[in-house]
């Protein structure tokens, strides 16, 4: 028998078989499920507030310039121009097994709190193994992760949409937004659940000086409405020095107590208090923000916040090269309200209006349009954000 009689016996009947209206029928009634999830989210934004100027250079070649970023501000962090927090795309799975999660992202938020900037597009990147199931009990799970993660410290998430406010407090804007490492974690069915960190550093994903940071999560649910967590961080935080190599006094412990309360269907509480020490440094900070749903669609916020870092533990990072008015840490209060509008249950509208206080003898960081020196801030803004 012929190869081409073979092929014009055989082809036919395979295009019988394959295209039949009974092959293509069972073919459709099989459900197609994938492991894998994408998901998009969009931030748009527009910000303005009172600190429009800047002195560049020194001397007599010293001028006043328009400021274009806003210290202070990791979300809505240009100035006076529209722009975006973050557009970026997230791929995860979830098995029985195995979970993985990765989110890439382009946007201001990146652009001015990752470092070093070659990470800048990888806002997360980790994967982990469950390594004990029904342990201690019936659902009770242990998994264990590595990585890149945001970071467990905090009541506020960086990203808008997970907020009642877009903008963070103060409290939130020095604690660490990412982090890299492993981490176990383990629940006891819904009312507690732990977490064990070894990090590179604090907001590091880099090592900076060979040593690690442990930390920590403690989370209780007494009832689906009410729930508390402790966190926290404990490890060197000094800059590698060979001399030195290693000083106990360098070591920062830090402490994130948060409760949330949804005290009806529409009005709840959420608040936290940090502190932390470091080489006999003390620093506190707190916010306490209550929302309020009066429409189906509409809701406002307020929050107030406190952030008092009179010997500069953390806000000695906070680039003073356009200001010489910053004699010592940062001390100061703020006041934010805002409205939002929902219109679809993954979207929302919204108008925030804050003010910051700063301690007026050392923390004159801001400026005007006159080259007037001030320690407040007056802000507005305006977000809208989107997923799916």
């Amino acid at each position: 028998m012929s190869t081409r009689f073979c092929r014009s016996l055989i082809l036919p009947l395979l295009a019988g078989v394959i295209f039949s209206p009974a092959a293509l029928a069972q073919e459709s009634t099989e459900p197609s499920s994938s492991p894998l999830k994408l998901e998009f989210y969009l931030d748009a934004y527009y910000a303005f507030d009172t600190d429009s100027h800047l002195i560049s250079g020194t001397g007599n070649d010293a001028q006043t310039l328009p400021r274009g970023d806003r210290p202070l501000n990791a979300v809505n962090f240009r100035r006076n121009e529209f722009n975006l927090n973050t557009a970026q795309m997230t791929a995860s799975t979830q098995l029985d097994w195995f979970r993985g999660r990765t989110t890439l992202q382009l946007g201001t938020i990146a652009q001015s709190s990752w470092s070093p900037t070659k990470y800048s597009p990888i806002q997360e990147a980790n994967l982990g193994i469950r390594a004990a199931k029904d342990l201690g009990g019936e659902g009770n799970e242990l998994w264990l992760d590595g990585g890149i993660f945001l970071t467990h410290i905090g009541n506020e998430s960086l990203l808008p949409r997970n907020n009642w406010l877009s903008n963070l407090a103060l409290v939130s804007q020095f604690e660490p937004f990412y982090q890299s490492g492993v981490r176990a974690s383990y629940n006891l069915g819904s009312l507690l659940n732990f977490q064990l960190h070894v990090l590179n550093g604090y907001g590091s994903i880099e090592d900076n000086n060979f040593s690690k940071t442990l930390g920590w999560l403690v989370g209780y649910n007494p009832l689906s409405n009410l729930n508390f967590s402790w966190t926290g961080l404990v490890g060197d935080e000094g800059a590698y020095d060979p001399a030195r190599k290693s000083d106990p006094g360098n070591y920062r412990f830090y402490n994130n107590l948060n409760a949330s309360y949804q005290i009806l269907p529409d009005l709840g509480v959420r608040g936290q208090l940090d502190l932390a020490t470091e080489s006999g440094k003390f620093y506190y900070g707190g916010q306490l923000t209550a929302r309020y749903d009066f429409l189906e669609k509409f809701g406002v916020t307020l929050r107030g916040e406190t952030f008092q870092d009179a010997n500069g533990m953390l806000s000695s990072s906070f680039d003073t090269s356009t200001s010489d008015n910053l004699t010592q840490g940062l001390q100061g209060f703020g006041v934010t309200l805002g409205l939002e509008y929902r219109p679809i249950s993954n979207a929302f509208i919204r108008l925030e209006g804050r003010q910051l206080m700063f301690n007026p003898t050392h923390n004159a960081i801001f400026m005007d349009s006159n080259g007037t020196a001030s320690a407040n801030r007056f802000e507005l803004s305006a977000n809208t954000g989107f997923w799916f």
